[in-house]
């Protein structure tokens, strides 16, 4: 390895040990959580476009919405998979503390609602002030356990629930969180996983299921502009290490097209944690 190469590592390097906490900072005594390999957490439900994809290839899903509007729909829409105990619906907000909170309800864009007032009020929309009962996302793991799959979508909220991750040591086989911030990619990293993708949601209109299907069941689906679009294995694209991932995010955000390839829309960051090679 050369200078430069040296150089920049070690620069990569002290980028994620200042940037996010190390697992020993973080972490309590972690409790045994149990694996389910059936299982998706759908954390930001909304009007259950991700619920209702994930049920169809075959998977249990535990559907969290903080919009009590949402929530009730999903009740109703989604009852005979609730009796068939293959869905719950917790209405619940996720915060770093159990308690009650002001939720800022947009009337206008309902999935731009939020805890945070300048995401869910933002472009002078219009909105309204609801109390939200919230739960911290320790709860959820240890009732439920570790999922095979955890989106997570929750405007502004998004990283309490990978902090509740570094807490437990919880790490699903794979996970997506939108990229609000290139903090959350540290935290991905930090929590182990080292292969990534940036997923344009602009881009799910066009975007099919592979047949045969590499996960779950095989679903002819048409994902609209609520819907997060494949996981796992089925995402388009390749996967990529950290520091080439955050490059293409950071050209991104700083507006330089000719220096990534996602195109202009909007992104989730997807994970997964491949074994080193010998």
């Amino acid at each position: 390895m050369g200078k430069q190469e040296k150089l920049k590592s070690s620069n990569w390097r002290r980028f994620i040990r200042n940037l996010v906490p190390t697992f020993a900072a973080q972490a309590v005594h972690p409790v045994e959580l149990e694996r389910h390999n059936d299982l998706i957490i759908d954390v930001g439900a909304h009007q259950g476009s991700d619920t209702d994809f994930y049920l169809r290839k075959g998977f249990r899903v535990v559907a969290i919405e903080a919009n009590p509007d949402l929530a009730e729909k999903l009740s109703k829409r989604f009852e005979e998979a609730i009796h068939s105990e293959r869905l719950v619906v917790l209405p619940f907000g996720i915060h770093e503390e159990q308690g009650s909170f002001t939720f800022y309800q947009n009337l206008d864009k309902d999935d731009w609602s939020s805890f945070k007032f300048d995401i869910g009020t933002r472009d002078n929309t219009r909105y309204r002030e609801r109390t939200v009962h919230c739960i911290c996302f320790d709860e959820v793991l240890q009732s439920y356990g570790i999922p095979y799959y955890l989106k997570i979508d929750i405007e502004g909220h998004d990283y309490h629930v990978l902090k509740a991750l570094l807490r437990l040591r919880a790490v699903p086989v794979y996970v997506s969180v939108e990229s609000h911030d290139l903090e959350y990619l540290a935290y991905l990293r930090t929590l182990g996983y080292n292969r990534f993708k940036i997923i344009n949601q602009y881009k799910n209109w066009y975007v099919k299921c592979p047949e045969p299907a590499r996960e779950g069941k095989y679903v002819d689906m048409q994902f609209d502009g609520h819907a997060s679009g494949p996981f796992g294995e089925e995402t388009p694209g390749e996967w990529k290490g950290f520091q080439e991932t955050a490059y293409e995010y950071l050209h991104t955000r700083m507006g330089f097209p000719d220096r990534h390839t996602l195109g202009e829309g909007w992104y989730d960051f997807h994970a997964k944690m491949e074994p080193r090679k010998a």
